[in-house]
């Protein structure tokens, strides 16, 4: 398997829900049973680590997802099955599933702890007009199982929750996801000290097929199969990345553009002309070949939101939070772009 790995093959791990599993096996009286549920759990466990290592995709599979209290949704078979076939279609390169950079794009930032906020009814409509989802990572830190919890050494329930809330996003859109993890320091709300786990989601959102995957500029080197790498600065004061001063700006967009196959650059509008200057310079340095997302944060800088030529961060009335100051919708951009 690993060599047909290295060979550029792809080979898929399914990742089950071991409590389902175990209720199975018990039924089952053609199998050999275990002597005790626990006993599955710990084969498992101990053969887990050979299962990655022999695969470089990684679909979960679980009834319970979208159902409540535990009950399996009624339709989650067929939901698991068409996902499935969409991860192997991505895997093997047959349908990429990718959003057209030629012409003008957003995608919504999520805001929420959990992604059963937005489900099933909230979700259609949060996506009207959008191209992709953002999955926030650092986001779902909020959520009461994790709020203010020491994650700098102990990785897998976290990494297990990010995995469901990824999976439940997948069964509940046919939209790409855009997975991103963002640090403190870049404006987001994972600690910059849990690199390990930053680094471990990263490379988890590639293995799962996510189509975008933002790796910030000079954090982290990953291998991105399939997957599509925003390589992203964020300047939360506007103090570094001033668009007028082209000599930092274009050193960014160049150590962008090495680490990823989208650049992302970030500032803050301290005034309307910074929007201006922002537009002058993606229209440098942009085209469908060499993409490149650049805007302004805050109030004053929403108009280089208006004017980014592609993936612009979007939020929604209904959300009821938004991921970045000054972050606009969907229909107000489009509405701003109908009378310019």
């Amino acid at each position: 398997l690993q060599k047909h790995i290295a060979a550029g093959g792809a080979v898929i791990c399914l990742t089950p829900n071991m409590v389902q599993v175990a209720e199975y096996l018990q039924r089952d009286t053609t199998r050999p049973a275990y002597a005790a549920a626990s006993d599955m759990h710990e084969v498992y466990a101990r053969r887990r680590p050979l299962y990655a290592e022999s695969c470089n995709y990684e679909f979960l599979v679980d009834k319970a997802l979208l159902g409540t209290d535990g009950a399996e949704h009624p339709g989650s078979w067929g939901l698991i099955e068409r996902d499935f076939v969409r991860l192997v279609r991505f895997a093997t390169g047959r349908e990429l599933n990718r959003v057209d950079l030629a012409r003008p794009s957003c995608f919504l930032s999520l805001t929420a702890p959990d992604v059963r906020e937005y489900l099933p009814a909230r979700l259609p409509t949060l996506t009207e007009g959008v191209h992709a989802i953002e999955l926030r990572v650092d986001l779902l830190l909020r959520s009461p199982e994790f709020a203010g919890a020491d994650l700098s050494t102990e990785h897998d329930a976290f990494a297990a929750y990010v995995y469901r809330q990824f999976t439940l996003l997948r069964h509940s859109s046919r939209l790409p996801v855009v997975f991103t993890v963002r640090t403190e320091p870049q404006g987001g709300a994972f600690p910059a000290a849990w690199a390990e786990l930053q680094a471990r989601l990263l490379r988890s959102a590639v293995r799962w097929g996510a189509e975008y995957v933002d790796v910030e500029v000079g954090e982290l080197q990953i291998a991105r199969q399939n997957s599509l790498l925003i390589a992203s600065y964020h300047d939360t004061t506007g103090e570094r990345l001033q668009w007028g001063r082209t000599g930092f700006a274009a050193d960014m967009l160049a150590r962008a553009r090495a680490a990823g196959d989208i650049a992302k650059l970030i500032s803050v509008a301290r005034s309307w002309d910074d929007n201006m200057a922002c537009q002058a310079f993606v229209q440098q340095h942009h085209s469908p070949a060499t993409p490149l997302i650049a805007l302004n944060m805050g109030e004053r800088g929403q108009m280089s939101r208006v004017l980014c030529p592609c993936l612009t961060p979007v939020t929604h009335p209904l959300l009821g939070a938004v991921a970045a100051p000054g972050q606009i919708s969907a229909r107000q951009i489009s509405q701003a772009r109908a009378l310019c």
